[in-house]
């Protein structure tokens, strides 16, 4: 659903910002920190999904080990350090490289756990009530 519209901005970023701002003079510093961030967009809601979907599975683990690898042991000490190297391009690139670095496991334990899925193999399968012996 997203695709056309991505495409759209990747190509046309003057026309995309325009959109969303009224500033006349737009760098073309400025249309590749747009681009780099566009080219995110389709990664960002596997993240989300990912966030949401392990703790519906009963895998809630997996979920806050992956939330708290990419905002604290990624983004805090990236957004940190490399600013002070490469000003506020160290941002944008910071960002590219935390979120591909991010989606990359992300990737891989969805595919690992549609696996299980399919094969019948999980972990939140209903238990059969047991008679509770007083």
């Amino acid at each position: 659903m997203i695709a056309p519209f991505w495409i759209l901005m990747l190509t046309f970023p003057q026309a995309a910002i325009s959109l969303m701002m009224k500033t006349t003079g737009i760098s073309t510093q400025n249309i590749s920190y747009f681009r780099i961030y566009m080219a995110l967009l389709p990664v960002i809601p596997l993240v989300f999904f990912a966030l949401a979907f392990f703790p519906a599975v009963n895998k809630g683990k997996i979920s806050a080990i992956l939330g708290i690898l990419q905002q604290i042991i990624f983004y805090l000490p990236v957004m940190l350090i490399l600013p002070i190297f490469a000003g506020v391009s160290g941002i944008y690139y910071g960002t590219l490289l935390i979120e591909i670095v991010s989606v990359i496991p992300i990737f891989i334990l969805l595919l690992r756990e549609f696996r299980l899925l399919r094969a019948g193999v999980t972990k939140w399968q209903k238990n059969e009530e047991k008679p509770i012996n007083k």
